[in-house]
């Protein structure tokens, strides 16, 4: 996954610590009477070894995308520091129990990946992907006014792309909602899933 999509406070975590080494070896490269290369080394590798724990954690182990931990924390961090407005989405897979149902459950998984991948060409700049749980996936976009739907039309039509090439793979729902700083995040999450699920009402997909 590219360090774009860490969540915010692992960017300072990582940089801070490579700064951390850079500053041992320059005392190390002034002093050399002080031997602090291989201390600041161990405990770079120390911080982190921690460091990669903690984002294998915050990963989805099917799709490699942030997982919902990870969604809870950027929201957290939304709420505290977010000086930006957003755009928040919600995706569906349509009828992923039939698709589990009638062609298995590796199926199932394979299309899911593969969305995966679709999500990363859509949102390729600027945005955070989770998968949310199950079939559902959502992504957190730093908004350019006015191209909110933009990104959810390319997302249907690489879709339908795909669906021309295997005419089994599932649509998705889609449902966004604008964030604006200040206002209650998770009342933004509720109003993008209620236009994705009026999304998957108004073509009368099943969940």
């Amino acid at each position: 996954m590219a360090f774009r999509n860490y969540p915010a406070y692992f960017h300072k975590r990582i940089i801070d610590s490579g700064i951390f080494l850079f500053i041992g070896i320059i005392i190390q490269v002034v002093f050399p009477q002080y031997h602090t290369t291989w201390i600041t080394t161990a405990f770079y590798l120390v911080l982190y070894y921690a460091l990669s724990c903690e984002m294998s954690s915050l990963l989805d182990g099917l799709t490699g995308l942030l997982n919902r931990t990870a969604f809870n924390r950027e929201i957290e961090h939304l709420k505290l520091s977010s000086k930006q407005n957003m755009v928040i989405y919600m995706i569906d897979v349509n009828d992923f129990k039939g698709i589990n149902d009638t062609k298995g459950h590796t199926s199932g998984d394979y299309y899911l990946k593969e969305i995966g991948k679709i999500l990363e060409t859509v949102f390729s700049f600027n945005a955070k992907i989770y998968r949310f749980g199950g079939d559902e996936f959502s992504v957190i976009l730093s908004r350019k006014p006015g191209d909110s739907m933009d990104y959810a039309d390319k997302l249907v039509s690489l879709i339908k792309n795909r669906q021309g090439e295997d005419p089994d793979f599932p649509s998705v729902a889609v449902g966004c909602s604008n964030f604006e700083a200040g206002e209650n995040a998770w009342e933004t999450i509720n109003m993008a899933d209620n236009n994705m699920y009026k999304n998957k009402r108004a073509k009368g997909n099943r969940d």
